[in-house]
């Protein structure tokens, strides 16, 4: 009876996220680049040329080939940076197992900044950020999809259906 109850309230669930998501008209999404590649440890300067500071933009990282994160090491990387004082992302343990592809759905005004504090390449310890150059070895490539956003105001609600419909294995949800 029980598991009849929690079947029945995540089909629920999922249909009122996907109507919703049926419901966002594409005038919300101004442009959608990408996927884009980085190899961990190149420089991007020329990829993120295009990307004016101060358009609202969201953006999701994917590992890009077959090999899923080892949830064990990623703790190990992130415990150890910390050591050095980064402030890192949240591990969604329960995404963890189950062959996801999405590292990280997330959002900016200043996108050429963030995607560097992403990648690595800001060495800034006080952001909360991927810092995938620091300890993203397995895998060595990232795909980073980015969509322009037409209305600051929905941002965060794109954002939070993106995270919801992707559970990505990093990081935390909104409430911005």
């Amino acid at each position: 009876m029980k598991k009849t109850i929690n079947e029945e309230l995540k089909k629920l669930v999922e249909n009122y996220i996907k109507d919703l998501n049926d419901s966002l008209n594409t005038d919300y999404i101004e442009k959608v680049y990408g996927p884009i590649t980085f190899k961990i440890g190149d420089d991007y300067n020329k990829e993120l040329e295009d990307f004016s500071k101060n358009d609202p933009y969201i953006y999701i990282f994917s590992i890009k080939g077959k090999e899923p994160l080892n949830l064990e090491e990623v703790e190990e990387a992130k415990t150890k940076l910390e050591g050095e004082e980064y402030k890192m992302f949240q591990i969604n343990k329960d995404h963890f197992g189950k062959k996801k592809k999405c590292l990280y759905v997330g959002s900016s005004i200043d996108l050429k900044k963030r995607l560097k504090e992403h990648l690595g390449f800001n060495d800034a310890k006080k952001t909360y950020a991927l810092h995938l150059n620091k300890w993203y070895k397995p895998i060595e490539e990232v795909d980073v999809k980015i969509y322009r956003v037409a209305d600051e105001e929905r941002r965060q609600l794109l954002e939070d259906l993106l995270w919801e419909e992707y559970k990505p294995l990093l990081g935390k949800q909104g409430k911005k």
